[in-house]
């Protein structure tokens, strides 16, 4: 036993030096990067959920910028029903359901419906070189919130998080996880917003 303890003494302090600092630093990393590996070559299962708030709370607005530096400001949807999606490109949930989101947009082109997705904290070379990648391609917005100011506004604890937004600019469903966007339970819950006065 005092041998054991000697072992774990010795591995302590060389754990504080620089090296062995450097060393859990490219451990963590490794086995962050297989977990997403993992995670990512298993898939992931996602939710076809909507979650509605209890009350509906009047969504703050914003204007931000979108990968092709076009500006978006929330308060000129008023009228339309808005899907916003917070994501980040490292998320393997935000990844796994970033293609059925476009496949929602195109289900819905002909409704008053707009999808559009928010990275907190990537810049747009990142997030293009991994959205080319992606079948279906997306076509709607995907704006840069570089300072995750919106981000914090909105109160988003955990990606991805969406938000559906009423055609009065509520907040109406708020979603903490992956979901399948083009299931048709969501569907449901979208067309049903359509039809409210």
């Amino acid at each position: 036993m005092a041998k054991i303890i000697r072992l774990l003494s010795k591995g302590l302090r060389v754990l504080k030096t620089k090296a062995g600092f450097s060393f859990l630093i490219t451990l963590a990393l490794f086995l962050a990067g297989v977990a997403i590996s993992t995670a990512h070559a298993q898939g992931i299962d996602l939710s076809h959920k909507a979650s509605p708030l209890k009350t509906p709370v009047p969504a703050k607005n914003f204007t931000l910028s979108d990968t092709d530096e076009n500006t978006h400001q929330l308060s000129d949807l008023r009228g339309k029903v808005v899907v916003i999606n917070f994501w980040a490109v490292w998320c393997p949930p935000c990844r796994e359901e970033m293609p059925s989101l476009e496949r929602l947009r195109r289900k819905l082109a002909d409704k008053p419906v707009v999808v559009m997705a928010v990275n907190q904290g990537e810049d747009a070379e990142q997030i293009l070189s991994y959205l080319w990648g992606l079948d279906p391609v997306p076509e709607f917005p995907v704006l840069l919130d570089s300072d995750m100011k919106i981000s914090a506004d909105w109160n988003v604890t955990g990606l991805p998080t969406t938000y559906i937004i009423d055609k009065k600019g509520n907040i109406v469903y708020r979603m903490i996880g992956g979901r399948e966007f083009d299931h048709p339970e969501i569907i449901k819950v979208i067309e049903k917003l359509l039809a409210a006065e």
